[in-house]
């Protein structure tokens, strides 16, 4: 994410690596839903300039619990569709300004090797 205002630019990136579980139960045929529980590493970066002043950046890196919900469709025996949500909590902190709690939305696929 990039912010700019007259004489100032901020740009802030962030990252994570995670180790999660997933339980899913049918529904119907095709369909089932999942929960998904685990833990994540996360960083962000920031970077700020001031013209006339200077610049600098923070970093912060963290581990915290991620937990999600989504949906399947299986296609076929070998080939699934998937929606999730999936919440990154406390990512950043003090030297950031606090730290955030981040939800992600994303479609995806799975393949099962038989």
């Amino acid at each position: 994410m990039k912010a700019t205002a007259p004489g100032a630019s901020l740009d802030i990136k962030a990252s994570a690596w995670e180790l999660v579980g997933i339980g899913a139960w049918p529904v119907a045929n095709q369909f089932s839903v999942y929960g998904k529980l685990g833990f994540y590493q996360g960083e962000v970066k920031a970077g700020a300039s001031l013209t006339g002043v200077g610049s600098g950046s923070i970093k912060e890196t963290n581990t915290d619990l991620t937990y999600g919900l989504g949906v399947q469709y299986d296609v076929s025996r070998e080939f699934g569709i998937r929606g999730e949500w999936q919440r990154y909590g406390k990512l950043g902190g003090g030297n950031l300004g606090g730290d955030f709690d981040i939800d992600v939305l994303s479609i995806g696929a799975i393949y099962r090797f038989r």
